[in-house]
């Protein structure tokens, strides 16, 4: 709690909801209502394994020994190493690699072009978004923060340099976290051309 309120005011909205999902979900009832220093890293790591033993994921444990650390680590330097850091020193649980589960499978060809047309034919303006996306490999939120401003249309490119998040109380507009991921991207003839009938058609309907 005092780390949210001292340090998560620097962090995106999206990193906070998905910190305070895991300690709602997984920490709260649990180890967090353990006092720091009656933790020790064999009982921290026997929780651990029972959030594998009750289908929690590699990626979901990994993020909550994180959250964990990272609060604990804060603790320890608020308390004047008064208090200890019982996470540093644990290890996850194994999974094997069929534990895992399937790994994320790209679309064949076929299938983009086929969520293409459903796009364009549900609505123009959906159309638009997705085939802009397929076509530059940009982040969703990305794609929510364009303006008809960031694409050069003589160049044919487009500048990312925002991106919409989910926040409290609805959305936001926020810059990247790092300079990497303000960058130009280029456009092919028929999504530029898209693209173009989209903004005709929203002068039209302004």
């Amino acid at each position: 709690e005092a780390w949210s309120d001292n340090g998560w005011q620097d962090l995106s909205p999206t990193t906070v909801r998905h910190y305070r999902e895991l300690w709602d979900r997984h920490i709260r009832k649990s180890i967090g209502r353990r006092t720091i220093a009656s933790l020790n890293p064999y009982e921290v790591e026997r929780y651990l394994r029972r959030l594998k033993d009750a289908g929690v994921g590699f990626t979901t444990v990994r993020h909550i020994r994180a959250l964990l650390n990272r609060a604990c680590r804060l603790a320890r330097k608020w308390s004047a190493n008064t208090l200890p850091n019982p996470i540093v020193d644990t290890e996850l649980p194994v999974w094997s690699l069929t534990q895992r589960g399937d790994s994320v499978r790209s679309p064949e060809v076929t299938e983009v072009q086929a969520i293409l047309a459903a796009a364009a034919t549900f609505d123009e303006r959906f159309g638009a978004f997705v085939r802009l996306v397929a076509a530059t490999g940009m982040r969703r939120g990305e794609a929510c923060a364009l303006r008809w401003t960031d694409i050069d249309w003589e160049a044919g490119s487009v500048v990312v340099d925002e991106s919409v998040v989910a926040a409290a109380g609805g959305a936001e507009v926020k810059s990247p976290k790092t300079r990497a991921s303000i960058r130009t991207l280029a456009l092919d003839p028929g999504t530029l051309a898209a693209l173009q009938t989209l903004r005709t058609s929203q002068e039209g309907l302004a």
